[in-house]
């Protein structure tokens, strides 16, 4: 581990490069010496920060672990209303695959997630649903869910299917309208009249922007 400010910047490159090798090419056809050349180190400076590539990959998915729980830490400290926090969390997120290596990288190495084991997405993601619609649950703003669970395993699925699928039809150019699309379409038909209504003005413009799960 990195004990300088040197350290950490020189680690924080090798994810960088790292991340944009492994979106282009995936886990198995980025080598070390890829990585290497990308970010301009020796091997020996590699070895220093990381005992594997392995190692590596795993620190790219819990950049985007990390990216995830300030997301959520941020919505939760501007929202009270528990239902505005969705769009305040999945709409920055899918923004995030507009330009951030990280949010990339980490789906792609996620999808080969057998032969890294990858702690999954879903481990943020799942008690953050069950949180945000027991909460609303209490405030009487769901309707028609008589099983809490069934329904944020299914919405956790749709999230994760959207950012899959997202690449395929786009590179996930338009990930941020499909991601609107998933809330309005999946979410709000799940709600009263009014908190319907409430989320729905959050759909009406561009998302908030982001900064690089990076920094």
């Amino acid at each position: 581990m990195p004990s300088t400010e040197r350290g950490a910047r020189t680690r924080a490159l090798i994810v960088a490069g790292a991340s944009e090798l492994f979106v282009e090419r995936g886990f198995d056809a980025t080598s070390i010496g890829d990585v290497v050349d990308r970010v301009g180190i020796t091997k020996g400076a590699f070895y220093f920060h990381f005992d594997s590539k392995v190692q590596l990959a795993q620190e790219v998915v819990e950049g985007y672990r990390n990216f995830l729980r300030m997301l959520q830490r941020d919505a939760a400290a501007a929202e009270a209303e528990p239902l505005r926090r969705v769009a305040r969390v999945l709409l920055p997120l899918a923004s995030s695959f507009q330009s951030s290596h990280i949010s990339r990288a980490a789906t792609r190495l996620l999808e080969e997630s057998n032969q890294l084991e990858l702690v999954p997405v879903m481990k943020v993601h799942m008690p953050w649903w069950q949180g945000v619609l027991a909460e609303a649950a209490a405030r009487d703003q769901l309707r028609g869910l008589d099983d809490l669970d069934a329904f944020v395993w299914a919405i956790n699925a749709a999230v994760y299917g959207t950012i899959s699928n997202g690449y395929a039809a786009s590179r996930w150019a338009d990930l941020p309208q499909r991601m609107s699309n998933l809330i309005r379409f999946f979410l709000i038909p799940s709600l009263t009249t009014e908190a319907a209504a409430m989320v729905a003005t959050q759909l009406d413009g561009p998302p908030q922007l982001v900064g690089d799960p990076t920094r």
